[in-house]
């Protein structure tokens, strides 16, 4: 069976582009340097710790919500109007969520922002010279970007005969991205067959970008984008043919 992760990171990717962090609820910073294996991404040190200093670009507000096409089926009830999710009471919002798959996905990243370092040629040389003087590990990634959210919401059914039901003070005027609404004060009413549920968490780093070195002509900054790959074990050659590549993942087969 697919493991909830790799169904996780899989579906993600194709919707953003992006790694998806894991645990969903994890934190991770930018200009932090670790391995990634079985699509985790592991810490292990930081541009920071190193002494680096990078220059960094936010972008406008991002609002993003993701839903597993055919397999997911929202119940919205508001506060005004009649009963409609027998366990929720009438004059209270909510919403019931109904999973017809495992590893169907629900994911809403509320006022997000995009951060990512601009000097990338600079800190790939220096990295390098970290990698050829045996301060750093050839195979660590570094995070490129990061999408900071106010609050992020991510369920993963366990079963074709998953439900989330959540009671709110506000009604769900936008949807499934109100789910990430820090002002809604959720109160699960009931859940069943989840493999993951977190809900509203605030200050989440949901999705990030990587870039690492690899054996023979690739290049840091490069307009032709290279993909790093999820499991991020190929063998990265002689240090004398390490160049730098910026990178997106790309999906194991």
């Amino acid at each position: 069976m697919t493991s909830a992760v790799r169904l996780y990171t899989d579906e993600i990717h194709d919707q953003f582009s992006y790694w998806a962090t894991w645990l969903p609820a994890s934190r991770i910073r930018l200009g932090d340097l670790g391995l990634v294996r079985n699509r985790v991404f592991s810490p292990q040190t930081s541009l920071a710790d190193l002494g680096v200093s990078f220059e960094t670009q936010r972008s406008e507000v991002l609002n993003l919500q993701h839903a597993t096409r055919d397999s997911v089926r929202a119940t919205f009830q508001s506060a005004a109007a009649s009963q409609i999710i027998p366990q929720i009471p009438q004059g209270k919002a909510g919403v019931e969520l109904a999973f017809s798959k495992t590893g169907g996905i629900v994911f809403v990243v509320k006022d997000g922002r995009q951060r990512r370092i601009r000097n990338l040629d600079a800190i790939g040389l220096k990295l390098l010279e970290f990698i050829q003087q045996g301060d750093v590990d050839r195979e660590y990634a570094l995070v490129t970007h990061v999408v900071d959210a106010a609050a992020a919401t991510v369920l993963i059914s366990g079963s074709s005969e998953a439900t989330f039901v959540t009671s709110a003070d506000v009604d769900f005027q936008a949807g499934l991205l109100d789910l990430a609404s820090t002002s809604a004060h959720f109160s699960r009413v009931s859940s069943k067959n989840l493999e993951t549920e977190v809900i509203a968490n605030q200050g989440a780093t949901p999705l990030f970008k990587l870039a690492g070195f690899k054996k023979g002509g690739w290049f840091w900054g490069s307009p032709k984008v290279t993909p790093l790959g999820f499991a991020a074990d190929d063998d990265p050659g002689d240090l004398d043919d390490l160049t730098p590549a910026e990178t997106d993942p790309e999906l194991e087969e």
